[in-house]
């Protein structure tokens, strides 16, 4: 494990401490030992807007935490073949994401290759070929039952297993005119690193999508990331001017497509945000438009002072409960005594 004293984007060392709690239990810190991580030490940076997990694991304890991961979510699209619903939502997440792309000059039209990065099924890259002529497929997924999905199924050839720590490209390929990635940035141990090599894969006039990146600001205000906590898995709790900021940095133009409210996949994407990179120049940090911290922090603040309501709530309800019980018990002893 490393703790990290600089934002991951920035470099900045002006950090605001978070205290989100996290929603592991004590059983399961001690069923998968060392590789997982209970406090995350979030904190948020005070020039990128980034909030990011300070404590994380490096590269020798990754595969082992992603395993452990994966064994704790129960993620039961996980298997071959898939279940139905996931492949209605699959369908339905093309339709949407097609729909956007296909109104951006230069991103479907005349290009040949392309790389879906966490492409799950697969179903993303057999709609390029049939739909839009693309006729180089390339395809990463974490699970071999996507893999063997969309080979067998949809016929893609091209299909290798995802690094949880690096993208590592297991094809001769090296460069793409188009690379779709999926709710990748937020789980990325090193993001900075992920953006500077999907540059470099990317061809000079092609495009990147940063698909089903959730926009955590209605969770700020909601209060959900105390009530329900957040796993270590999450290590940057993105906005929209946070992930933009991060684009800038990697050296891309970013352009927000959408922010979609509606389930576009297997689970609720509220706040799910899809970005348009092209290649530009990276700028400097202090380049960066100026930060008013105080929507976030007031967000975070009236999220907390929800829960907060909530806890007094449930502390209220437990009183009751042992008269409710008491209550009861009287009458099923005056029952059969009757």
């Amino acid at each position: 494990m490393k703790t990290l004293d600089r934002c991951p984007a920035c470099d900045s060392g002006e950090l605001i401490p978070i205290d989100f709690p996290t929603d592991l239990k004590d059983h399961e810190v001690r069923e998968f030992g060392s590789v997982v991580i209970k406090d995350s030490g979030f904190a948020l940076c005070a020039r990128c807007q980034l909030l990011f997990a300070r404590n994380r694991q490096d590269r020798s304890d990754a595969v082992g935490y992603y395993d452990a991961f994966s064994k704790l979510e129960k993620r039961e699209y996980a298997v071959y073949p898939p279940p139905r619903e996931f492949l209605d939502a699959q369908n339905r997440l093309s339709d949407y994401l097609f729909q956007l792309l296909g109104s951006e000059a230069g991103v479907l039209e005349g290009k040949q290759s392309v790389l879906n990065i966490r492409s799950e099924c697969g179903m993303h890259l057999a709609r390029l070929r049939d739909d839009y002529g693309f006729k180089e497929l390339y395809g990463l997924d974490h699970f071999e039952s996507n893999i063997r999905y969309a080979k067998e199924n949809l016929g893609l050839v091209n299909m290798g297993l995802l690094h949880p720590f690096e993208l590592e490209i297991p094809f001769d390929r090296k460069q793409f005119d188009l690379i779709l990635c999926n709710h990748l940035v937020t789980h990325a141990f090193e993001p900075m690193s992920l953006l500077a090599h999907l540059r470099q894969l990317l061809s000079e006039d092609g495009a990147v999508v940063l698909y089903n990146e959730i926009d955590h600001m209605p969770r700020f205000y909601e209060g959900s990331l105390y009530k329900k906590g957040v796993v270590n898995f999450h290590k940057q709790l993105l906005t929209e001017p946070s992930l933009h900021n991060m684009c800038l940095l990697g050296g891309f133009q970013p352009k927000m497509l959408a922010c979609n409210p509606e389930k576009i996949r297997w689970a609720s994407n509220r706040g799910s945000m899809v970005f348009l990179l092209r290649k530009g120049e990276a700028i400097a940090p202090d380049a960066l438009p100026p930060f008013d911290r105080k929507p976030v922090l007031d967000a975070i603040a009236e999220g907390r002072a929800k829960y907060d309501r909530h806890l007094e709530r449930k502390a209220k309800k437990a009183e009751t409960i042992p008269l409710y019980k008491t209550v009861t018990s009287v009458k099923r002893w005056l029952r059969r005594r009757v």
